[in-house]
């Protein structure tokens, strides 16, 4: 039902109608935040992503034999307005071009993907921002930008960072429902379901 404000108001009716209309951005503004706790779904938290993220590295990729590029385990960051996380990485740059390794650090964000074949969550739409090494060469750090980052995303692109469990799946698919939309939240991640 439409509420409609009397033609002629008091002041008490007045400051309620105010009210009702300076709060009703803000109310949906956390209904659309809420929504994904009202939706049927798995929560995972940022913690048991986190752990189950620094199980998979270190990674290791090579370019074009010159030099490795190693990725060490990341430190996670939730990234709710773009749906993405952002991953930092030690990276290690060694190998037979270079006199010495070389450690420093690089920034990824990537969006979420879930892989029914194997139940896992991974990684997509991966985009490193850049690998900061302190006091590599300049001719060493442009071949490193030219081909290594695109190298980076692609070993990382596709990359597993969870794996959902037989049990978290049982009572969803025994409903006839599969895990649908990831919503990257404050805590974590919400996986929703949808009907097969």
């Amino acid at each position: 039902m439409l509420y409609r404000m009397p033609l002629h108001p008091t002041p008490r009716t007045r400051r309620q109608w105010l009210a009702a209309v300076l709060l009703l951005p803000l109310a949906a503004a956390r209904a659309q935040e809420d929504s994904s706790a009202n939706t049927p779904g798995l929560n995972v938290s940022r913690q048991a992503l986190q752990d189950a993220v620094r199980a998979r590295f270190p990674r290791s990729v090579p370019v074009y034999g010159l030099f490795d590029i190693t990725l060490q385990a990341p430190t996670l960051a939730l990234l709710p307005a773009s749906n993405q996380l952002q991953a930092q990485l030690e990276a290690v740059l060694a190998g037979p071009a270079l006199r010495r390794s070389h450690t420093g650090s690089t920034l990824v964000d990537f969006g979420l993907r879930y892989e029914p074949s194997d139940r896992s969550i991974r990684a997509e739409r991966v985009r490193v921002q850049a690998i900061r090494l302190p006091g590599l060469r300049p001719e060493v750090q442009g071949p490193l930008d030219a081909q290594g980052i695109p190298l980076a995303e692609t070993a990382l692109e596709d990359a597993v960072l969870h794996t959902l469990t037989p049990e978290d799946l049982a009572l969803p698919e025994a409903m006839g429902l599969r895990p649908g939309a990831i919503t990257v939240t404050a805590q974590g991640l919400h996986i929703a379901f949808a009907p097969k």
